[in-house]
C-alpha cells in the first residue's frame, strides 16, 4: 500500500526499460491530448453536418463567388450550377449526394426551391429542399413522392409528384404550398405527373395540363384561383386527336395548349378562357413526318409580331428546328433549322422574356451546357459549357 497520493503504474512507451510512475504532468497533458482530439473530432462533425439537411442530404459547395441574386439556375442530376445572367459566367457549382436533383424555382428574396426525387435506400425523393441566398438549407418541405420541377406563382408554390413509381397508395397529386411559411394548403389529386411546361398563368388564375402518359384517357386542364385556390376543371379540347400531354402557354385571354410529343401526331387548341370556347385547333401531320426518332418534342412557344414560335428538339440530328405558326388561326409558315444546334431536355428550359429562351443542352448532343437563345432565329447568342 502506498501512504499520500494514488500510484498510477503503466508501461514505458519509449522502451526505457520496466515500468515507471506517471507524474501528475503527463497525466494532465495525455488528458488534454484527449481533449484536443475530441475537439478536432467535434469541429469536422459540426462542419460535416452543415451541409447536411434534417433528413440527412449531403452537399458540396464546390464554387460559390456570387449569391443567388442575379444568377440563372440548371440542375444536372445531382449538381446546380448558377450563371451569371449577365456575363453567363459560372458562379455557383453544388454537388449534392444523390441524382435527381430537380431546379425549380427562384423567389424575390432569392431563395431557391429544389426538387429532391433521388432514390436514397431504394425509395424515390419525396420532398422539396430550400436554400438561402448564400446556398444554405434552410428548410425541407415533406411532399408526395417523386415531386417534379417546383414552380412559383406569386406567394404558392405548386408541385406536381408522381408516386406511381413508389410502393403503396397511389397519390399523384398537385402539392401548393405557402412560400412565405412553407405550409402545405392544398392537394389536388390528379391523374400523372405535372413538369414546368404544363403550367401556365393569367392575372387571375394558375393553368395546368393534367398529363396521362397510360394512354386510357385524355389529358384535361384544371385552373388554380390565386387568390382562393379554388379548383375547376376546363373541358376536353376537341378534336383531341388521341393526344396523351399538353404544354401550355396564356395569350391574354387565351390559352394556348399544345401536344408534346411529335410522332404521336402534333396537334395545337386555342381556347377563350373567358367562355370556354374554342377558337381554332390543328393537327400538324408535316411536322410528324419530320420527327427524326420517337423523342421529339415541341416545346413551349414565344408569339413574336403576331407569329408563333415553337423549338423543336429531337435526340437525333438535326436536334433542333424553329416552327413558326400564324396567330390565331394557326396557319403553318415556316420549319427552319438554326445554324447553330442545341439539345435541350425536354423539361430544362425557360424564357426570360419575349425573345430569349436559356436552355441546357444535354452531354449527348452538341453545346453542352447552358444556352441564351435569340428567338425566332434560334441562334445561340450565348453559351457556358458545364466544367
Amino acid at each position: 500500500m502506498c501512504s499520500g497520493s494514488a500510484e498510477i503504474r503503466s508501461k514505458d512507451f519509449y522502451n526505457t526499460g520496466g515500468e515507471e510512475h506517471l507524474s501528475s504532468a503527463t497525466l494532465e497533458m495525455k488528458v488534454h491530448m484527449k481533449l484536443l482530439k475530441f475537439c478536432i473530432l467535434l469541429i469536422a462533425a459540426t462542419a460535416l453536418l452543415s451541409c447536411i439537411d434534417p433528413s440527412g442530404v449531403k452537399m458540396k459547395i464546390e464554387q460559390k463567388d456570387a449569391t443567388s441574386q442575379n444568377l440563372l439556375f440548371v440542375t444536372t442530376y445531382d449538381h446546380l450550377y448558377g450563371f451569371d445572367q449577365n456575363s453567363f459566367e459560372q458562379k455557383v457549382k453544388i454537388n449534392f449526394d444523390r441524382r435527381n436533383i430537380g431546379y425549380g424555382a427562384k423567389t424575390p428574396d432569392g431563395r431557391i426551391i429544389l426538387a429532391d426525387r433521388g432514390r436514397t435506400g431504394g425509395g424515390w425523393g419525396s420532398r422539396l429542399l430550400v436554400l438561402d441566398q448564400n446556398f444554405n438549407i434552410i428548410k425541407e418541405i415533406e411532399t408526395n413522392p417523386m415531386p417534379m420541377d417546383p414552380v412559383l406563382f406569386g406567394n404558392y408554390i405548386f408541385v406536381g409528384c408522381a408516386s406511381f413509381v413508389n410502393d403503396g397508395p397511389k397519390r399523384n397529386s398537385i402539392e401548393i404550398f405557402d412560400a412565405s411559411t412553407y405550409e402545405k394548403v392544398k392537394e389536388i389529386p390528379v391523374e400523372f405527373d405535372i413538369e414546368r411546361p404544363e403550367y401556365s398563368e393569367d392575372n387571375e388564375n394558375v393553368y395546368i395540363a393534367v398529363t396521362n402518359l397510360r394512354k386510357d384517357k385524355f389529358p384535361y386542364i384544371i385552373s388554380v384561383n390565386k387568390t382562393n385556390l379554388e379548383v375547376n376543371q376546363i373541358s376536353y379540347f376537341e378534336p383531341s386527336y388521341n393526344i396523351q400531354r399538353y404544354i401550355l402557354k396564356t395569350i391574354d385571354s387565351v390559352l394556348l395548349a399544345s401536344s408534346y410529343s411529335v410522332p404521336s401526331g402534333v396537334c395545337i387548341n386555342i381556347l377563350d378562357i373567358t367562355n370556354n370556347q374554342a377558337i381554332a385547333s390543328v393537327k400538324l401531320d408535316t411536322l410528324t413526318s419530320l420527327a427524326t426518332s420517337n423523342m421529339t418534342f415541341l416545346l413551349t412557344p414565344t408569339l413574336i409580331d403576331g407569329k408563333l414560335h415553337f423549338p423543336m428538339k429531337s435526340y437525333k440530328p438535326p436536334y433542333t428546328r424553329i416552327v413558326t405558326l400564324s396567330f390565331p388561326e394557326l396557319e403553318l409558315l415556316e420549319i427552319k433549322t438554326p445554324d447553330h444546334s442545341y439539345d435541350p431536355w425536354s423539361t430544362d428550359y425557360y424564357y426570360l422574356d419575349d425573345t430569349l429562351l436559356v436552355t441546357y443542352g444535354q452531354s449527348s448532343g452538341p453545346n453542352y451546357g447552358l444556352n441564351l437563345i435569340s428567338m425566332p432565329s434560334g441562334d445561340i447568342v450565348k453559351h457556358a459549357p458545364l466544367d
